[in-house]
Order: structure tokens, then sequence, then C-alpha cells
């Protein structure tokens, strides 16, 4: 009978494991802050600054220097006072060092995209790649052309083996259309997430439980 009880109570604790997988972020840029201690840009062309005011920030703006005047983003949207832009042409890109690809996990890449209030939208390409340049995942995304709205942008990447298996997260972002500054894309609160897919923590549940049960006889 105690083993019975054991096995349902291992049972039971797996099932709840594996049906409770959580995503945990492991980038998160919102522009509000600097990145660093020192300051240093964590994205290869200097976005985000240490502040949001200096000349050289790499096109990231706020309310204090956005040419006099507000950006027309609804409040409610949770952008703050910062975000930043991609010109036509241009990439930011960083690489997550000590972030690796794990097995069988969920990676999500999220961020807001809209226009400034005084400069036409453009569109965005996405990408989740490895360290050393392997694209894994992108997605061009049209460009936003209302002024106020915003639209929630997702890619995802999913690990099943491949030759990404232990190399360094990089994410990436592109306007696709050749040319000069304008139009441009508007980024802000970017987030990856990774989450172990249900069924390997089910595996892993019932490999645990095959263990119990010779154990058990």
């Amino acid at each position: 009978m105690h083993s019975k009880n054991t096995l349902l109570t291992a049972l039971t604790g797996f099932a709840l494991v594996a049906g409770s997988a959580n995503a945990a972020t492991i980038f998160s840029e919102d522009f509000e802050n600097s990145d660093t201690a020192d300051g240093t840009p964590l994205f290869v062309g200097q976005w985000p600054s240490t502040d949001f005011t200096g000349a050289a920030n790499g096109n990231e703006l706020n309310t204090a220097n956005y040419f006099g005047t507000a950006p027309t983003v609804p409040a409610a949207a949770g952008l703050g006072g910062a975000f930043g832009i991609v010109n036509r042409g241009q990439t930011f890109r960083t690489t997550l060092t000590g972030e690796s690809f794990a097995n069988n996990t969920v990676y999500t890449l999220t961020f807001d995209h809209f226009k400034r209030n005084d400069v036409d939208g453009d569109a965005v390409e996405a990408r989740i790649m490895t360290a050393s340049g392997l694209i894994l995942a992108e997605t061009e995304f049209a460009a936003v052309t209302t002024d106020g709205l915003v639209v929630s942008r997702q890619v995802q990447w999913t690990t099943d083996g491949g030759v990404e298996l232990g190399q360094d997260i990089r994410i990436e972002f592109q306007d696709p259309n050749a040319g000069g500054s304008s139009p441009q894309a508007a980024l802000d609160n970017i987030v990856l997430t990774a989450v172990p897919e249900p069924g390997s923590l089910a595996l892993m549940g019932l490999g645990g439980l095959c263990i119990l049960r010779r154990r058990r006889g």
C-alpha cells in the first residue's frame, strides 16, 4: 500500500511539473534604463544608450528629445517614456553571452511595433539567431501606419536536437527597406522567453516513475 501511495504521489508531482512549465525571461529591454553598470550598450549600433538625450544615442527617443513634442502613443499601452527606432536599412542585434540554446525548448521573441507621430512607420524584420549568425526564425512585419496604434509582434523557435544547441543566443531587428533614415520602425518592450516543451517534461516524469518502479520491485 505504501508503494502504491508513493507511486501515486510521484505521478501527481510529475504531472504537475509537466503541466505547469513557466516561461523564463532571458532578455528584456524597455528602453527606460541603461542595460549595464558602465552604460555599454548590449545592442550593436548603440542601442540602447545610457540616457536618452545624447547625440550618439543610436536612434533611441523619448519625450525629452522627440523634436520637442511627445510621441503619439497611448499611455495605456505601457510603453513608458522611451522607445527605440530602426531606420531604413539599419540593423540592431545583441548576443546574449552565457544564454545558450537548450533542447526541446520554445523560444519566443515579442515586442511592440508602432510609428512615431511625425515620421511614417516602416516594416521590421525580427530574428532569433545563434551567436555565429545562423538564422533560426525570422519574420518580416508590415509597417504600422496609424498614429497611436501599437501592435504586438512575435517570433518563435522550438529546438529539437539542432546544431544551435549549446550556442549563445542572438536576437536581431532590421528595417528591410533600403534608403535613408525614414520611414522608420518604432519598437519597445522587447522580451525573449524560454519554456521547456510540456512533452519533454512529461517524458522526464515517466522516466522517473520507471526508476521508482524498478527500485520498488
